[in-house]
């Protein structure tokens, strides 16, 4: 389940639960917390900076602080948060031999390999090593 999914899931539940069970002492409570994630479900990412690309003045870019769009040749600038990729084979048989380093157990690798893949598929870290 996405972070939207869990948000209008619970947006769901507390709008049932306010129709059917509206107390006093927790009524501030209650719109609160639907306030937050109704808000939260309809934010749009804002601009972290805009830059100014003409054949009049040389590139500017401006952050938060400065004004917002001017001109209509004005583009915004949008972050993204770094995608995680999986760890190639021997990334992984690299950092188990050093965990397990001078154990006299003999190591199966690929079961490892599998544990390891698992973990990652957990953490949603998906694509090609």
């Amino acid at each position: 389940m996405t972070k939207d999914e869990a948000l209008r899931l619970a947006l769901e539940v507390l709008a049932d639960l306010g129709m059917k069970h509206y107390e006093n002492t927790g009524e501030v409570l209650y719109k609160n917390t639907y306030t937050a994630i109704k808000a939260a479900l309809e934010a749009k990412d804002e601009p972290v900076a805009w830059m100014r690309d003409d054949s009049v003045t040389a590139d500017t870019i401006w952050g938060k602080y400065g004004p917002k769009k001017v001109f209509d040749s004005d583009m915004p600038l949008y972050t993204t948060p770094p995608q995680r990729k999986p760890l190639t084979d021997d990334e992984i048989q690299d950092a188990l031999e050093a965990e397990f380093l001078g154990c006299d157990t003999k190591r199966n690798w690929q079961d490892d390999l599998r544990v390891a893949r698992a973990i990652e598929a957990a953490h949603g870290i998906k694509g090609e090593a």
